[in-house]
C-alpha cells in the first residue's frame, strides 16, 4: 500500500509547513480561478482505476486506504491534487482544513462526500489525527470573529465605569474582582481599556 511520506523537522517532529510543490501549486490554481467540482462517484471511481494500474484489487479491504489516497480533492487551495500529495506537501494545511470545514459542512453540499472521504483518509494515520488536534487546540485558543466583531461594535467605555454599579459605589477590591472577571469573559476589553487609559489620562 502506497502510504504518504510526511515531511519532518530534524528533531523528528511533523513539519506542518508547506512545500515548495504546493506554493506552486497554490498560484497555479489561484491563476486557473474557480473549477466546477468533480462528483464523489468521478472522483472515486478514478482513484479505484489508479490503484487497479498498479495491480492491486480496489475492492480488497486492505486497498481501501490507498484508493482513498488517490481520490482527488475538490476545495481549498490545493484542489486538483490527490490527498496523498496533500499530506504529503500540507499536512499542516489538511488538518486546518479539515477543522474549518467540520465547522460548517452539510450533507446537501455537493463536495460532502469528498469532505467526508478526506476526514476519513486524514484520521487513517497516527501523523493526520496528531494535526487534526493541534488544529483543532490552535482554532479553540483563538478569539472568534464574532466575539472580536462584538468588541469592536460595543462603545467603548470608561474603565471606572466599573466602579459604580447602579447607585452603589464599588471599592477598590471589588472594582478589582469585577474587572478581572470581565476581562476573562472577554480578552479584547483589555486592549480597549488599555488604550482608554493611553489616550484619556
Amino acid at each position: 500500500m502506497q502510504q504518504p511520506c510526511f515531511r519532518r523537522k530534524p528533531d523528528g517532529s511533523l513539519n506542518l509547513g508547506d512545500s515548495a510543490a504546493s506554493y506552486k501549486v497554490a498560484a497555479e490554481n489561484r491563476k486557473a480561478g474557480w473549477q466546477k467540482a468533480l462528483s464523489g462517484d468521478a472522483v472515486k471511481a478514478k482513484a479505484r482505476q489508479v490503484v487497479a494500474e498498479r495491480r492491486r484489487d480496489p475492492d480488497d479491504e486492505r486497498s481501501q486506504v490507498e484508493v482513498l489516497g488517490e481520490h482527488v480533492i475538490q476545495m481549498g487551495k490545493y484542489r486538483g491534487q490527490t490527498f496523498r500529495w496533500v499530506l504529503e506537501n500540507a499536512v499542516g494545511y489538511a488538518g486546518w482544513l479539515l477543522v474549518a470545514m467540520l465547522k460548517d459542512i452539510s450533507a446537501s453540499d455537493f463536495r460532502y462526500v469528498n469532505k467526508m472521504a478526506f476526514k476519513q483518509y486524514l484520521e487513517s494515520f497516527p501523523e493526520g489525527r496528531e494535526v487534526i488536534e493541534l488544529k483543532s487546540t490552535e482554532t479553540m485558543s483563538k478569539p472568534s470573529a464574532s466575539s472580536l466583531s462584538t468588541a469592536v461594535s460595543t462603545p467603548m467605555q470608561s474603565p471606572f465605569s466599573l466602579l459604580v454599579t447602579g447607585r452603589r459605589k464599588l471599592t477598590p477590591e471589588a472594582f478589582a474582582a469585577k474587572l478581572t472577571k470581565a476581562i476573562a469573559a472577554n480578552p479584547c476589553k483589555l486592549l480597549f481599556i488599555f488604550l482608554y487609559l493611553h489616550y484619556n489620562l
